[in-house]
């Protein structure tokens, strides 16, 4: 989750470890008040790292003294070095819960903000100002830094990038995808899979995958839910304007032997977001169907694991 709750959950990059850690939690049926509790979050995430231990039969490396750790953690969260003046303070602490105080004041950095707003925007983006993303950049850092300073849940944020509409001026979420929809929005599908999916797919667009069972038609059935998907704006630095409108749910797609098959729109599970659906033995139109309104809701649905397992 964004959400950070602050000492215990140290970094970022613990945002989808937390998210979980809550769930498996609440599997074993704990109560709201202890599934929130930094005990029971902070044991389970000990409890994977143990395990991936053991699974790799290596051991933990040794407690890092403290300059190396104020050294590191800093360094995670705000980006740089300590001062020295903060150093020293945090040396000369006697306290047994110095640690978790200085993290504590490292989140409280507004230099937290700026971090991480720039390690977001790397990853959804890139850091080039290519003909894709041009204008993209500063939208997005808004919206970034906006985020983190409200400290929205982490699903919350998933689904706001997935699924924006409107201007980057008044919804800067739009940058993200907007800058993915050349080439029949490909990269779009590619990104939006490896980010929050957890699954490297951008070669199945082409072929089977060699290593897993992933297939070429689920890359397009995937791909479908971003064909209702329309840029404009941007011209002469104004601002980006993303639609998701009601498209086709299928999608033509060419294999490796030339021939020409077509992938209706599915999640990665196999659940199907059609247009129409069966009442009766009949054929009804469900009405206008957002494609990546669907598609938010799915990745974010807490029934499946994978925006949980990334």
């Amino acid at each position: 989750m964004l959400t950070l709750g602050k000492s215990r959950q140290i970094t970022g990059c613990l945002y989808a470890c937390l998210a979980m850690c809550l769930f498996s939690a609440a599997a074993m049926g704990q109560s709201e008040r202890t599934v929130g509790s930094d005990e029971v979050i902070v044991g389970k995430i000990n409890e994977f790292i143990r395990q991936g231990w053991k699974d790799n039969e290596v051991g933990p490396s040794a407690r890092a003294d403290d300059a190396k750790f104020a050294r590191r953690v800093s360094l995670d969260i705000v980006g740089h070095i300590p001062s020295y003046t903060d150093l020293m303070a945090f040396l000369e602490d006697e306290s047994p819960d110095k640690r978790a105080k200085f993290i504590d004041n490292l989140l409280d950095d507004e230099d937290y903000i700026k971090n991480w707003t720039n390690i977001w925007g790397n990853l959804l983006i890139g850091r080039a100002n290519n003909r894709n993303n041009r204008g993209a950049r500063g939208p997005l850092d808004r919206f970034l830094r906006a985020s983190l300073n409200r400290n929205i849940p982490y699903d919350e944020f998933v689904f706001e990038l997935v699924s924006a509409e409107g201007t980057s001026n008044t919804n800067g979420a739009v940058a993200f995808l907007s800058s993915h929809l050349n080439e029949g929005a490909v990269p779009a599908t590619s990104i939006t899979s490896r980010v929050f999916l957890g699954m490297q797919v951008q070669c199945t667009q082409c072929h089977n995958h060699p290593f897993n069972n992933w297939q070429q038609s689920q890359f397009w059935s995937m791909n479908a839910f971003f064909r209702g998907t329309r840029r404009g704006g941007g011209g002469q630095n104004g601002p980006i304007q993303l639609q998701d409108n009601p498209s086709t749910d299928m999608v033509r797609f060419e294999k490796r032997n030339g021939t020409t098959k077509a992938a209706f729109r599915k999640f990665v599970d196999g659940t199907n977001v059609k247009n129409k659906q069966l009442v009766d033995g009949l054929l009804v139109d469900k009405g206008d169907i957002k494609p990546r309104l669907e598609l938010a809701k799915l990745i974010t649905d807490p029934e499946q694991p994978y925006m949980a397992r990334t």
